[in-house]
């Protein structure tokens, strides 16, 4: 009858002599790092290729050993892990603020018995990535012309759901009407959206609070005042200079004050600022296992 796999016993088959061989070296390897003990509570849970949970796959076990680079784990679990697989632990005994987690990487695994798995990992991978503050914060994206997190918003809402991330409202920013692209904003025409505007301009002389086109007060290389006939006029001391009539080229619209404008970066849709749609940026927290404050902890 043969062993089952990962139970220790003597055996004449080269094969399985080799594996044993090479459990122990891997073991001596894991132990170049230093580990320490640590008696806490996790929760298991792989992690899909496109970043979601694998819920139905989760595992409940207790951490055996810590070091900065990695972590043993005795799981709860009649699967197995195949080395180089992500999963996401998730502290049970959390402090308060939102459960502790850190992304690792399978890198070996054994049988205990029936239902119970040693495995040994490394901090990182493609879980590591899920929860990296990067990926969790609306970022602008050039290729979309967009905010947009670094993972899916539906993959985000999963990690959410399980508690394991928490949302919140980053920010509120106007997009287009017509793609819901970043735009850019300026003032210009608010009838048509140009920016060909021109404004005419007047001064305004303080003594005799006459106020006339600039035309009207040069004089030469001087500006003097056409109402009161004073002099070499100085800026901020004798007059200011005030804005007229703005009057756009292209339809000949005229007003006291510019309007806002955008211009979508996306699909390039240029349309009065009042028409953009309002968004609630949502992004993602994750509280961060920290291996160095456990280690802390356990010595």
């Amino acid at each position: 009858m043969t062993a089952p796999t990962g139970l220790t016993g003597s055996t004449t088959n080269p094969v399985a002599r080799g594996e044993a061989a090479a459990e122990r070296t891997t073991r001596g390897e894991r132990r170049a790092v230093p580990r320490r003990s640590t008696p806490h509570r996790v929760t298991a849970i792989p992690v899909l290729p496109d970043g979601s949970p694998d819920w139905e796959r989760r595992a409940s076990g207790a951490a055996r050993d810590l070091s900065p680079g990695g972590i043993g784990l005795e799981l709860d679990s009649p699967a197995d892990m195949p080395a180089g697989s992500p999963v996401l632990l998730v502290l049970q005994d959390s402090p308060p603020g939102g459960p502790l987690c850190a992304g690792v990487e399978v890198r070996h695994t054994r049988r205990l018995g029936p239902g119970r798995l040693r495995v040994g990992s490394s901090f990182g991978g493609l879980a590591g990535e899920v929860v990296r503050p990067e990926n969790l914060v609306p970022r602008f994206r050039p290729e979309s012309m967009a905010l947009v997190p670094g993972w899916p918003e539906p993959v985000l809402r999963k990690w959410a759901d399980l508690g394991v991330l928490r949302a919140d409202v980053v920010d509120r920013i106007q997009l287009c009407p017509a793609c819901h692209g970043l735009p850019t904003f300026r003032r210009g025409c608010s009838g048509c959206g140009s920016a060909r505007v021109t404004a005419d301009r007047f001064i305004h002389h303080f003594t005799c609070a006459h106020v006339g086109p600039v035309g009207d007060f040069e004089a030469g290389e001087e500006l003097v005042c056409p109402k009161c006939r004073t002099r070499r006029l100085v800026v901020g001391a004798d007059y200011e200079y005030l804005t007229g009539v703005h009057h756009c080229a292209d339809c000949h619209w005229g007003d006291a004050q510019l309007g806002p404008v955008a211009q979508c970066l996306r699909c390039g849709l240029r349309f009065p600022g009042d028409q953009a749609v309002e968004w609630e940026l949502t992004g993602y927290h994750a509280h961060h296992l920290d291996p160095l404050a456990l280690l802390a902890g356990a010595g």
